[in-house]
């Protein structure tokens, strides 16, 4: 994955900061994951984020193991 590349292209959609790919942390049953500033993003930009990302490294998503910050 180049986090880079990735990073940019969902900061030039979303702005910057707003939207970020972030290398899993060890252990993780996956390599990466989608980082949203709004703890309650709607639905299309979750599925737009995804895309983009897509766009640099084919994903399965993990989406029933989402979580929100308290």
């Amino acid at each position: 994955m180049n986090y880079t590349k990735a990073n940019q292209a969902l900061a030039n959609e979303f702005g910057a900061g707003q939207v970020e790919v972030h290398k899993a942390k060890k252990g993780d049953p996956w390599e990466y994951t989608l980082w949203f500033l709004d703890d309650d993003p709607a639905p299309g930009v979750i599925e737009k984020a995804k895309k983009i990302v897509g766009r640099f490294e084919p994903s399965r998503w993990f989406d029933k193991l989402k979580f929100h910050s308290e």
